[in-house]
């Protein structure tokens, strides 16, 4: 999924969601002082930087498209968490802190739902039977990889150290790449 962030007015942002689901307009209903723009196709949020921290933090890297005249928020981008934030996450809809407790969880979650949900959106995205398994697959040895080793899913670094063990393990450059 693509998200679009562009300038709608001095206090406020355009956010486009491009390949969403469901809980992904969940996720954009429950920010306070949202509105549905239906000629733009976009939600009209407040320019707040915990707004847009909670968007940063809920979807994966790589996948922003930021208005180069919003250098603020380009910058927050570049920076990750704020030190503000650096104690928070996003679970289901809402912030939480680190003081709440974390069960193990929601600390890597690939159970039979998370697989077909993921194999039902890119069914509705046309992919072949066979590139569907492909990419479960990928995901299943992720997400096994992170268990191994104790870390969490979605960190920058912690998705090079993977892909760091699959060059490791003599995979080919060209493999390990397209991923």
């Amino acid at each position: 999924m693509e998200v679009v962030i562009t300038r709608w007015d001095d206090r406020h942002l355009a956010v486009s969601l491009k390949g969403f689901i469901a809980e992904d307009i969940a996720f954009i209903k429950s920010i306070p002082g949202r509105r549905w723009l239906p000629d733009e196709k976009a939600w009209k949020i407040p320019d707040r930087k915990e707004v847009v921290h909670s968007l940063f933090t809920r979807y994966p890297e790589g996948q922003f498209s930021i208005d180069p005249d919003l250098t603020d928020i380009q910058e927050l981008y570049e920076k990750g968490v704020t030190a503000s934030h650096a104690n928070e996450t996003v679970i289901g809809n809402r912030i939480r802190s680190e003081a709440e407790p974390q069960s193990e969880n929601q600390h890597v979650r690939w159970d039979s739902k998370e697989q077909r949900r993921m194999k039902d959106v890119l069914i509705l995205k046309g992919y072949s039977r066979r590139t569907i398994k492909t990419y479960l697959g990928h995901v299943r040895r992720y997400v096994q990889f992170t268990q191994d080793n104790g870390t969490s899913m979605g960190n920058a670094i912690r998705i090079q150290q993977y892909l760091l063990s699959l060059l490791g393990y003599h995979y080919s450059h060209a493999y390990v790449i397209r991923l």
